[in-house]
């Protein structure tokens, strides 16, 4: 079957490139496309990531996989390029999302911010300002991609011969499950809250009296990535921090310092060190309201008692998701997932409990990252039909995304040197 884009760009390219970028390596051209240029290193290092993912050893064919990188990045320039006359823009809230989501996962696998930040030998924050521009591109191409293949039907009979055509390929397909899902959070106590708001408003109080922000930033912010450089943030656009601190940080003056302001992460100390347009550069001490052994256990409890009540039916699991879950929009969903593909699930923690449930059985409690959870699985599907209908639509949207692509080509300058 075809290889579409990925949602998110691979944290290891992310590595990659960043890494790049932090050398002074003497580089040559690989390729043109109209002034945006394609370095040989970059061509390199996006097919030394897909070798890695194919396990891909041999010689012959890793210079094949250089060839179809060199390609693959033209495309991609080539869409930039339209893009921009397009003037496809994208919000920076967007751009912010996902560059912490892929830095989250970077500093997972480096396993902490201090080992990511000396393996690149730069802050999070830098590390943060050079991966920016690539989540940018990503986030462009597919927007570009989208609205231009989103009026793509497929008819019953099309997919029928797409069938006939790939049905030994395909292979056996997974069924799709309707399940139900509670989830209980660890929650910090009111006491525990405010024990560390009165430590924030103390911190607050020796800064008012002349002490010195960067140095109380250093020793007591929560905030590993920028405490050691005393807080500071750096210049940051409207739309990327959270309400609260970003509220308080364009209303300030500079020099200014402000606190606690209380956001999803805990209570800032700010102070506004510059102000430019729409653009605020901070510094801030964090104090992180914590998730303790004691908030876990309590946590577990309560998850062990709403079970309880599901066994004795003392409560739908409807009713126990709306009134108990932690979930975003469980109130509206009421905890229900439809028809997910099973392949497509990928907490290993629901794939495991889900693979022991019959129709209608309510799971032991059992803890992932988030907290405690519940399942019940509703129903088992055969996912056969859904599932061809979104592989020969997959594919007639490539075709048509590959005369998109020609097309481009027809229209810029293209100028190929090659990789060697």
């Amino acid at each position: 079957m075809n290889k579409y884009y990925s949602k998110y760009i691979p944290i290891l390219l992310l590595f990659l490139i960043t890494l790049l970028s932090s050398q002074n390596i003497i580089d040559g051209i690989a390729a043109i496309v109209e002034d945006r240029v394609i370095l040989k290193s970059e061509v390199q290092q996006y097919a030394s990531m897909q070798a890695q993912r194919r396990q891909i050893k041999n010689r012959s064919k890793y210079n094949n996989l250089l060839n179809n990188s060199l390609n693959q990045l033209i495309n991609n320039k080539l869409i930039l390029e339209q893009a921009e006359i397009d003037t496809i823009e994208i919000e920076e809230r967007r751009v912010d999302k996902m560059l912490n989501q892929q830095i989250n996962r970077m500093v997972s696998q480096a396993g902490g911010e201090e080992a990511l930040e000396e393996r690149f030998g730069k802050s999070i924050r830098e590390i943060k300002q050079d991966n920016r521009s690539l989540i940018r591109e990503r986030l462009i191409m597919q927007k570009y991609r989208q609205m231009n293949l989103k009026d793509i039907h497929i008819s019953r009979r099309e997919i029928e011969n797409f069938y006939k055509q790939y049905k030994d390929s395909i292979g056996k397909i997974p069924p799709a499950y309707t399940f139900g899902q509670i989830l209980i959070k660890p929650q910090a106590e009111k006491g525990e809250v405010q024990d560390i708001k009165n430590k924030a408003d103390s911190i607050y109080k020796l800064i008012k009296n002349g002490a010195s922000f960067n140095k109380l930033a250093k020793k007591y912010s929560d905030d590993k990535g920028t405490a050691k450089y005393g807080g500071d943030l750096g210049y940051t656009k409207r739309g990327s921090l959270v309400d609260n601190y970003e509220k308080a940080a364009f209303s300030m003056e500079e020099g200014e310092i402000k606190g606690p302001i209380k956001t999803q992460f805990g209570f800032h100390i700010i102070k506004l060190e510059d102000k430019k347009g729409e653009k605020v550069r901070t510094r801030h001490i964090l104090f992180k309201v914590g998730k303790t052994r004691k908030n876990w256990d309590k946590a577990r409890k309560k998850t062990q008692n709403i079970r309880e009540k599901l066994l004795n039916n003392e409560i739908s699991f409807d009713s126990a998701a709306v009134k108990y879950s932690d979930f975003k929009n469980a109130d509206v969903n009421k905890g229900i997932v439809n028809k997910v593909q099973k392949n497509e699930i990928k907490n290993q923690s629901y794939l495991e409990t889900l693979d022991t449930l019959k129709k209608g059985e309510i799971s032991p409690v059992f803890k992932n990252d988030r907290g405690y959870n519940i399942l019940k699985l509703i129903d088992i599907h055969d996912n056969k039909w859904s599932t061809v209908k979104k592989y020969a639509l997959n594919q007639k949207k490539q075709k048509k995304y590959q005369k998109l692509i020609k097309d481009l080509k027809d229209k810029f300058s293209i100028k190929k040197y090659g990789i060697r």
